[in-house]
């Protein structure tokens, strides 16, 4: 029994690398594709950037709709994935593939759109995969114990798995001897797989806007009086952010037909795309350089960017282009937050990530989420900051919430 203890470990320490590798590498394929699709093919055949979207969103559109009409609404949302897990305890990980095919199609096409929303999928269903595993490894330890090291590989990770086997397997967390135990286990298994998904970044290297960034800042006491407008006017992008993704779901619920509301959708980018470039893809890339430029930039342009981002992200998604949300919101949210910057004293950097994090926590409700998906993008200095503002959004949207509840009971 030490020899299949031991060679358990190897393979969940093994996967669980696999895992982060796995993650980072679809990642990295989303960019190459994006790269290939929107740089390289028109410098080879001699095309003009502008008018590209002209070219391609229509065609995508189409290949979309067929996809989509005929394997139904894929990739899942993040939240809809999180609610299968909580529901049914598993996950049809079976359906990788359509995730996949459709993620990347409507990624690649331009749609204005993150990657996050498939990366959870196939990353969510990678580990109810890994955890099916470890429960057929768990039934059969008594035959894997004699077995040889490549009968074993083979019987494992390629044998196929059957439900009612399934059905009579322990609990993971009974294997590991508990719940907490299982956690602790959990949260090592993640760190590990850090290792894979750092260690593909070193082995295939690109310029990525998502890590630790560093930066000098001054605070000012205008900086703490303009703190509460800022808020306010976040959760007022925030909330008109997710009102555009109900009428987008409403407009969609009159046209039934699948394939022509993802050609539609296709049409609409390629035209708003010409206008702005903004309007197409998740923004994560963009956010950087839009910082550089949106505090000089006139109110008037950075109010159609934000309203365009918010028009084609939310309608995009209910029309087929779907994805994830995180990173369009907050390229709409720093639009505004520029706009607001201009007019309002104290450092216009800090003025933006206020407004930018409120606005996110309105969207998703989660205020550490939005906190460390901030700090992906903003300088580790303004930690404390962020992390205040989200908590005194969640706050004061709860106590708006509970309000509007007595008002209506009386």
């Amino acid at each position: 029994m030490l020899k299949y203890k031991l060679n358990h470990a190897i393979y969940i320490i093994f996967f669980s690398i696999v895992l982060g590798f796995a993650t980072a590498g679809y990642l990295d394929l989303v960019n190459r594709l994006i790269e290939l699709m929107w740089t390289s093919f028109p410098e080879t055949a001699g095309l003009s950037a502008k008018w590209l979207p002209i070219l391609l969103c229509p065609l995508f559109g189409i290949v979309i709709g067929l996809f989509n009409n005929k394997l139904g609404d894929y990739p899942l949302t993040i939240a809809e994935t999180l609610a299968e897990v909580k529901k049914t305890n598993h996950f049809a990980y079976q359906n990788w593939w359509k995730t996949m095919l459709l993620g990347l199609l409507a990624l690649t096409g331009g749609g204005s759109i993150g990657p996050e929303a498939s990366t959870t999928v196939l990353l969510t269903g990678m580990i109810v995969w890994l955890g099916d595993r470890i429960k057929r490894m768990d039934l059969h330890q008594q035959e894997l114990a004699t077995m040889p090291f490549l009968s074993q590989l083979k019987f494992i990770w390629l044998g196929r798995l059957d439900k009612a086997e399934l059905a009579a397997a322990r609990h993971v967390y009974d294997i590991y001897g508990g719940k907490k135990v299982a956690k602790v286990l959990y949260t090592l298994l993640t760190a590990i797989g850090f290792v894979g998904y750092f260690g593909y970044g070193k082995l295939f290297p690109e310029d990525n806007p998502l890590g630790i960034h560093h930066a000098h800042y001054v605070y000012h006491w205008e900086n703490l009086w303009m703190v509460i407008p800022a808020i306010i006017v976040g959760i007022i992008v925030g909330k008109l952010f997710i009102q555009a993704g109900k009428l987008a779901g409403r407009v969609s619920e009159r046209l039934t037909n699948r394939i022509v509301k993802a050609i539609i959708m296709g049409i609409i980018l390629a035209i708003c795309g010409v206008i702005t470039r903004d309007a197409l893809f998740s923004g994560e890339f963009r956010i950087e350089s839009l910082a550089k430029t949106a505090f000089n930039m006139s109110p008037w342009v950075l109010l159609g960017i934000a309203l365009i981002k918010a028009f084609t992200t939310n309608f995009g998604f209910y029309f087929g282009w779907r994805g994830g949300t995180i990173f369009p919101a907050i390229i709409c949210s720093f639009a505004i937050a520029a706009i607001l910057a201009q007019y309002l004293p104290g450092n216009a950097a800090i003025v933006a990530a206020v407004v930018v994090a409120s606005s996110l926590t309105a969207i998703l409700g989660r205020p550490v989420l939005t906190a460390i998906v901030m700090l992906l993008l903003w300088p580790i200095e303004l930690a404390i900051p962020i992390l205040l503002v989200c908590w005194c959004t969640q706050k004061i949207l709860q106590g708006s919430s509970y309000l509007m509840t007595k008002a209506t009971q009386r």
